[in-house]
């Protein structure tokens, strides 16, 4: 009857030891594949930002070129001379050009804040999943454990 017993004894604590190392193997598998998938959204994130940074800054350039092709061909325009009084629009070329200046350095502030906030962005996403891979890790040690 003792035999019995013990035997019963020993399959229960096998069982039990079976059950937990599958859970824990469970558990393991989980949180590797949420860690995956987080790596795989932080990069989509940060190529997204990527391509978002780089059509800004070429629609800026296009900008600017077409501006300073503008404002070469008004500088060009005509000439202005002192015994002509009719020479207005030809003359309005300067002030043409100085309102070019001003489009081309609004332009150049925009895209330093644009690209300053990317920056600010793609270091707060990459913190934010290096807390998270962090307590996972956290969570899977004292699972193991």
């Amino acid at each position: 009857m003792k035999i019995i017993i013990l035997v019963e004894v020993v399959v229960v604590a096998v069982v039990v030891v079976v059950v937990v190392v599958v859970v824990v193997v469970v558990v393991v598998v989980v949180v590797a594949a949420v860690v995956v998938v987080l790596a795989v959204l932080v990069l989509v994130v940060l190529v997204l930002v990527v391509v978002v940074v780089v059509v800004v800054v070429v629609v800026v350039v296009v900008v600017i070129v077409v501006i300073g092709s503008n404002s070469s061909r008004s500088s060009s325009n005509g000439s202005c001379s002192s015994s002509n009084n009719n020479c207005s629009s030809s003359c309005s070329s300067s002030s043409n050009v100085n309102k070019n200046r001003v489009v081309v350095l609004v332009a150049v502030v925009v895209v330093v804040v644009v690209l300053v906030v990317v920056l600010v962005v793609v270091i707060v996403v990459v913190v934010i999943v290096v807390v998270i891979v962090v307590e996972v890790v956290v969570v899977v040690l004292v699972v193991v454990e």
